[in-house]
């Protein structure tokens, strides 16, 4: 039996802005590897806990914690 190599896309879960916040890029948060997402609080609201910036990385996971 022959076996084949492939390619598989480097992605991480889909990444959901923290509630009354939003994600701060010109372009839509991307899951793909190597994507930077910034999120930003609303008016009003001021980050508590997690990461401002996150980075998808090689292993499917994002860097930093959820922000809240």
């Amino acid at each position: 039996n022959l076996k084949y190599s492939r390619c598989q896309l480097l992605a991480c879960p889909e990444l959901l802005p923290p509630e009354n916040g939003r994600f701060v890029h010109h372009q839509k948060c991307s899951n793909v590897f190597n994507s930077a997402c910034g999120l930003q609080c609303n008016s009003g609201f001021e980050l508590q806990n997690g990461s401002p910036v996150r980075i998808c990385l090689p292993n499917g996971h994002w860097s930093g914690m959820q922000p809240r």
